[in-house]
């Protein structure tokens, strides 16, 4: 192979596509010498190889279209030779199908086997990838898998536990809770692909009926949308780690001048809450909502202010989670008005500026944003968040213990290609179906919305969607897009774990339109409104108490002990930054065979440790940081293990280059230049 082929961003699939080139000529030489296992083993060789190449992501695999002819002709080759043997597995896999049923198949060794062969796919991560059952299990074919080597195993539950005797690869599911809890367990940079579902009948249940058909696709929907938001979470992280850092670090010194939400805890106990959201329903029954002022507390998410604004409704909260900068949502919105704004920490740093002495802060993004809340001892990361800002301000609701919470504007979903309502913030956006409605994509986008996306690729993805179906407010189907029917299932599980509670608080959906949302009664807002009169019959003014609560009054104590924080974690950064430059050095001389491979590595577990017990670092650069790290395990030579090696220290030393300023600038704020 030409020595042009040396880069390491390349060198790593490059290894991998050769060992599998190797590995499918292997199955080959296996398969005509008629022996099972060595075939067998090489195939699943091949899942995993396929798998490993998957996990290094577009941006590194596309390198090799700008790559040199001597590297394009050297990875066309090892193509050539991989898809020789794909006809071969494929006949293989399916050999005993015309020979023998499934049930003569389980009965013996190496027909479980070949039923493993059929369902797990061509593309297979052994450690990390989902193998599920539903309908029951067979004892026999899990240890088959497991000895495969398959590490996840899911068991679908009706009724009663099914156990598998001796297996701590299983993870039994019964409610929709506990696929919740399962994702949450599973680190990012271990998170499965894919899943492989094993369906048999079980001899006690009949699985075949109504009944068990609907409690399985209930327990199967809760699952994989379970998994469906901890990928979503996990790819938001990735995109947004850098701003979260960077802009929480910009706006700590504001932070330390303002209450948190946890300065309301308790002020509205048993107060009805107003969860208003712009989706298109808002448009019919915006009016109303002026009669629950003063009689309950009306929380607007920050697209719905300007709708309101318009219709002479000045909601008591508008919260703002996102990122971006979204100032442009509020300009023709009477914040003067408004008793607060519920502004997320990682939140645009504007927006801190602008709005200073009327802002309540709160964590959006769990752990990520958890170390700034631990600087100040806040308790207010206690509180769950979602994928969107509406589910977010109901988990708010929750803490707040507002009870009832009233839906208001929450369609989840389009209505006469309209996604927002008229006088919404963006409510000119329209939404166009394609491909037999299979498909939609947004039209008349506004310049400031595609501003504040700030990314090409992101936006893309936020502009167009698969059209999905949710059950209809009315009955029937209504048709959405991904992110909504996601945030749809977080809706449904938050009222799912309310009805857990010794008291469940009160849900009401009355969007009067768009997505029925199980676990929340449908009523009409202006029966909710009779509810609120007769349980509230006087009104209050809900904005003097939370104007009493904007008010810091340790700021001075806060700011001394952010200063040392912030000290901390310039320390932190220096000390990184030092290793990773050592590290770069020790790795020349490795490479000059001047030093041993060894010292580079003890160098190296000193750096890991320092980028992880910093948590910026890592959570900036999160995907190639694990990627880096995944490279270098996975070397089969020196050269490679280097190149590793070098991306690892250059995205560290980029990383803390790209938070300095930020740093610096918290600490000019806090009259602290000396950086």
């Amino acid at each position: 192979m030409s020595t042009d082929i040396n880069t390491s961003d390349i060198n790593y699939p490059l290894q991998i596509l050769k060992t599998l080139a190797i590995t499918s000529k292997m199955v080959l030489e296996a398969g005509i010498a008629g022996d099972d296992n060595l075939t067998r083993t090489n195939i699943d060789k091949m899942r995993q190889l396929r798998s490993d190449l998957n996990s290094i992501g577009k941006n590194y695999i596309g390198k090799f279209d700008v790559a040199s002819f001597e590297v394009k002709k050297v990875v066309k080759d090892y193509l050539n030779s991989i898809n020789q043997s794909e006809q071969f597995i494929d006949a293989w896999n399916h050999r005993m199908d015309s020979l023998l049923t499934l049930e003569q198949r389980l009965v013996n060794q190496e027909g479980r086997e070949t039923i493993v062969d059929q369902i797990i796919p061509s593309t297979w991560n052994w450690n990390e990838d989902i193998a599920i059952f539903r309908n029951g299990i067979n004892q026999a074919l899990i240890e088959t898998l497991i000895n495969r080597g398959q590490k996840r195993i899911i068991i679908l539950c009706i009724e009663k536990m099914l156990k598998v005797e001796n297996s701590s690869n299983c993870t039994y599911i019964q409610e929709p809770l506990d696929s919740t809890i399962y994702f949450q367990q599973i680190k990012t940079e271990e998170m499965p692909g894919r899943a492989a579902t094993f369906i048999f009948n079980n001899s006690n249940e009949d699985s075949t009926s109504n009944s068990g058909d609907l409690k399985y696709e209930e327990i199967s929907k809760a699952f994989f949308a379970a998994w469906r938001r901890r990928i979503v979470n996990s790819s938001t992280v990735n995109h947004f780690g850098q701003r979260w850092l960077s802009q929480g670090l910009e706006n700590l010194p504001y932070i330390a001048e303002h209450n948190s939400l946890s300065a309301l805890e308790d002020s509205f106990k048993n107060v009805p809450m107003v969860l208003i959201s712009p989706g298109p329903s808002l448009d019919k029954n915006i009016g109303q909502l002026k009669q629950l002022i003063g009689k309950a507390l009306l929380v607007a998410t920050q697209p719905a202010a300007k709708a309101l604004s318009v219709a002479g409704v000045i909601p008591n909260i508008i919260i703002l989670a996102d990122p971006s900068d979204l100032s442009y949502q509020l300009e023709d919105v009477q914040m003067d008005k408004v008793d607060a704004l519920l502004l997320g920490v990682s939140c645009h740093p504007d927006l801190y500026k602008k709005y200073s002495g009327k802002i309540l802060t709160f964590n959006v993004n769990g752990g990520i944003d958890d170390w700034i809340s631990d600087i100040f001892s806040d308790t207010v990361h206690r509180v769950s968040s979602g994928g969107s800002v509406s589910t977010t301000a109901l988990h708010i609701g929750m803490y707040l213990k507002c009870d009832p919470i009233i839906l208001v504007g929450q369609d989840l979903s389009m209505s006469n290609g309209k996604i927002y309502a008229t006088d919404a913030a963006d409510g000119a956006i329209s939404v166009k179906f394609k491909d037999d409605d299979k498909s939609l994509i947004y039209e008349n986008i506004s310049e400031n919305y595609i501003k504040s996306i700030n990314n090409k690729k992101w936006a893309e993805a936020s502009f167009s969607s698969k059209v999905e179906l949710l059950p209809g407010y009315y009955g029937g189907f209504v048709k959405t897009k991904s992110d909504y029917a996601l945030f749809h299932s977080e809706f449904e599980i938050a009222a799912a774990n309310n009805k857990l509670k010794t008291t469940p608080t009160v849900l009401l959906n009355c969007t009067e339109g768009g997505a029925f949302i199980k676990g929340f009664e449908h009523i009409a807002l202006k029966d909710a409104i009779t509810l609120v009169d007769n349980s509230h019959k006087s009104k209050l003014v809900y904005g003097s108490i939370i104007r009493e609560r904007l008010i810091q009054a340790n700021t001075l104590d806060r700011k001394k002990i952010l200063v040392e924080k912030l000290d901390q974690i310039k320390k932190s950064f220096d000390k990184s930054h030092k290793l990773a430059l050592e590290c770069k050095k020790t790795a020349l001389k490795v490479r000059k065979s001047l030093q041993p491979q060894s010292a580079l590595a003890a160098k190296e577990a000193v750096l890991v440790k320092a980028v992880y017990d910093s948590l910026f670092i890592s959570i900036a650069r999160q995907a190639d940081i694990n990627y880096a790290i995944k490279m270098g395990g996975n070397a089969t030579d020196l050269e490679s293990s280097l190149d590793a090696s070098g991306i690892l220290h250059d995205l560290i030393i980029e990383t803390i280059t790209f938070l300095h300023p930020f740093l610096r600038t918290s600490l000019n704020t806090l009259n602290r230049p000396e950086v």
